[in-house]
């Protein structure tokens, strides 16, 4: 056998490969369509290379050397390190935010109150927006598109948990002496993630990321927001991508809110563990958030801001749901990471093209506090939300992060934050696979979903 036939028949191999690794995703995800569309793709090279080799002999030293050219140029554009990715900029002074302006704390607000005044005599031109978004059905109550009679509750129980759990956030003094430990904050990571956190970082808490005044709970409206601490430990707990694939029917909606639960379990017993060996911590759970946690997520090295505003991991994409714990614990911060999300998301603009509303820009960045970001209107998107009775969740659906870190995916992601080929070659496969346009459900799917029972 020359080298023609063992170059021909190992291309035939890696084709066969190729063939797997692409399966995996769609596969694992239970997307069947996705995985009928690799096969068609694959079919030309599965049986059409063999079946050249066999046929046209006095051809295959050019046929299996030109095809070793090809795939070794395609694995040096696709691994080679042409240049560091872009990261996300700050441009200039931040400034802090006040959660009374966050359109939960707005919504929060009742017509009569010395708070809605108050607010309203600061902020008169978001008044009438807001009392179009108020006028419509609530998150969880029958009128939304797709509210579903036995899958919402559950996600309404979960947010009563959450805001009954929300008291044991007030606490935050220390339980005892000092314990003295050696690698502390390697101690914290380790206990984050056997309580079940699946991404857990570091920040300094920059007090840029401490809001100034508190909106959310009645009982605190208003209040500046003082922390003693030095050091944030941020908490990222995964998504589960069958359940975000149902978007923006009931499920993703239970998904989020079970998540936000599980974050805000790891928060309070590492905040009360940190209290026990002798230090200041307070947890900051969903609703009940002193800081801004996304941002102090990319501050501890766990992502990148992302053009839907979401924070975008290495590991789980978009998927995810954050808590934190600040404290006066010694601990050592992490760095800020790029792997290439900034320049993924100026290609890819699937986001954009199936938000309903355009609530996210498909434009160019522009500087907001500071830094350089895609804009994005709570407003907009907050109205689809209730138009669907679910927390939509179509962008992190379509989002090509989203998939599983399984086969080719885990590859293509790997090779991302080394090759900008690597980035245009993900958004285009995960286009030809799962399609561009991703339509929302004419109707609320059935319950229980399919992996179920």
């Amino acid at each position: 056998m020359g080298w023609a036939n063992v170059f021909g028949w190992t291309e035939v191999g890696l084709f066969l490969l190729f063939f797997v690794l692409a399966e995996w995703t769609p596969v694992y995800e239970r997307q069947w369509k996705a995985a009928l569309r690799v096969a068609l793709v694959s079919l030309p090279f599965l049986l059409g290379w063999p079946l050249a080799l066999v046929s046209l002999p006095h051809l295959l030293p050019w046929l299996s050397g030109g095809m070793a050219v090809a795939l070794f140029a395609f694995c040096l554009a696709l691994f080679f390190p042409w240049r560091d990715p872009q990261g996300i900029r700050i441009v200039g002074e931040g400034e802090r935010v006040d959660e009374r302006d966050v359109i939960f704390s707005r919504m929060g607000l009742q017509p009569g109150t010395p708070q809605y005044a108050e607010y309203y005599s600061r902020r008169p031109e978001l008044e009438e927006v807001d009392a179009r978004l108020r006028s419509m059905p609530e998150l969880g109550t029958p009128g939304g598109r797709f509210f579903d009679p036995l899958a919402t509750p559950l996600a309404t129980a979960c947010f009563d948990v959450l805001r009954e759990a929300g008291k044991l956030t007030e606490e935050i003094s220390s339980l005892g002496p000092k314990q003295e430990t050696p690698d502390l904050a390697h101690l914290v990571k380790g206990m984050a993630r056997y309580l079940g956190a699946k991404l857990v970082g570091i920040a300094e808490l920059d007090l840029v990321f401490v809001y100034s005044h508190r909106g959310r709970r009645p009982e605190h409206y208003g209040e500046p927001v003082q922390l003693p601490h030095r050091y944030a430990i941020v908490i990222g707990v995964e998504m589960d991508s069958r359940m975000v694939n149902r978007a923006p029917a009931a499920p993703t909606l239970m998904e989020s809110a079970r998540e936000y639960v599980e974050a805000a379990k790891v928060a309070l017993i590492l905040a009360r563990y940190l209290r026990l060996l002798g230090f200041s911590a307070q947890a900051h759970i969903d609703a009940n958030y002193r800081v801004m946690v996304v941002p102090l997520a990319w501050k501890a090295g766990l992502g990148e801001l992302g053009r839907f505003n979401y924070l975008i991991t290495p590991q789980l994409g978009p998927r995810v749901r954050w808590s934190a714990v600040t404290t006066d614990a010694p601990l050592t911060p992490d760095e800020p990471v790029a792997f290439g999300v900034q320049d993924l998301c100026r290609v890819c603009l699937k986001c954009a093209e199936n938000c309903p509303v355009q609530a996210i820009s498909a434009g160019e960045k522009t500087v907001i506090r500071g830094v350089e970001r895609w804009d994005f209107s709570p407003e907009r998107c907050f109205a689809q939300w209730k138009s669907f009775g679910t927390d939509c969740g179509l962008c992190m659906r379509v989002c090509p992060l989203s998939r599983p870190l399984v086969g080719l995916y885990r590859l293509l992601r790997w090779a991302m934050a080394r090759s900008p080929f690597a980035r245009r070659l993900l958004v285009w496969w995960d286009n030809l696979i799962y399609g561009r346009r991703v339509p929302p459900p004419a109707s609320r799917p059935s319950l229980p979903p399919p992996w179920w029972g």
